[in-house]
């Protein structure tokens, strides 16, 4: 089924709850999944839904992004590192 999460598609297998489309939603943008129990979770009517509410095809959902901070991408070392002995 397809779900929109703050104006993006999603797409869900059938019987998805809005945890689901949360988690899919939070890995396609590198949001922090740990942060999914903190957000608020409104309907396209302003209705506040429960992390565990079943989901229907075309079902829109919205929350606050700007609250939440993007996963840290961890450093890449690079062989210039390796090769400076100011390094060791």
């Amino acid at each position: 089924m397809t779900i929109t999460v703050n104006q993006q598609t999603i797409e869900l297998f059938e019987g998805a709850q809005v945890r689901h489309a949360l988690l899919r939603y939070f890995v396609l943008n590198n949001l922090d999944k740990s942060e999914i129990d903190r957000v608020e979770i409104l309907d396209k009517y302003g209705h506040v839904l429960d992390l565990d509410a079943p989901l229907s095809n075309a079902q829109a959902l919205c929350f606050d992004e700007l609250r939440l901070a993007k996963k840290e991408e961890p450093a890449q070392d690079t062989e210039e590192d390796d090769d400076n002995p100011d390094n060791a």
